[in-house]
């Protein structure tokens, strides 16, 4: 460190002088580890953020499905007809299909049942990639359930 009329003891670290040349363990307040009265409270909040998110997909999946089957049907053409009703049908049954187990995940997760952590696991990665919300769910999603506070919590599931 050099010695400049701004910091008069070039040897001590001003900015934190109770450090003493050692790194915090963690920074103060982010992503500390759940204890085992927060566990329960962030599995619950979990498991609904799982269940209203595939419920709105599986919502916007009919929506799709109607919309194309009806502008084909109100098109008059039986040929615009037959193509967005086959396109209505693929998005729509694509859809809702995505949003299965997701929807199972969280009622697993909110009757604490292990295989159901996994699921959501799987789930949150792969909604990872649903920019914005996926991601910010998915990422609550895996630092919750990756806890290991979770463990303790979705083995004692049985005994809730």
């Amino acid at each position: 460190m050099r010695h400049n009329i701004w910091n008069k003891h070039p040897k001590r670290s001003p900015a934190r002088p109770h450090l003493k040349g050692r790194l915090p363990s963690r920074p103060a307040g982010i992503l500390r580890a759940l204890n085992a009265r927060d566990i329960g409270q962030h599995v619950t909040i979990v498991g609904w953020l799982l269940i209203i998110g595939h419920v709105v997909f599986l919502l916007v999946g009919a929506f799709v499905f109607f919309i194309l089957n009806g502008v084909g049907v109100l098109s008059g053409d039986p040929q615009a007809t037959a193509i967005l009703s086959m396109v209505g049908t693929a998005v729509g049954s694509l859809l809702a299909l995505l949003s299965v187990p997701g929807i199972l995940a969280g009622i697993g997760v909110l009757k604490r049942q292990e295989w159901a952590r996994y699921l959501a696991l799987v789930v949150a990665i792969l909604g990872l990639v649903n920019f914005p919300l996926g991601t910010i769910v998915g990422l609550y999603t895996i630092w919750v359930l990756l806890q290991e506070s979770a463990l303790v919590y979705f083995a004692r599931g049985d005994e809730a």
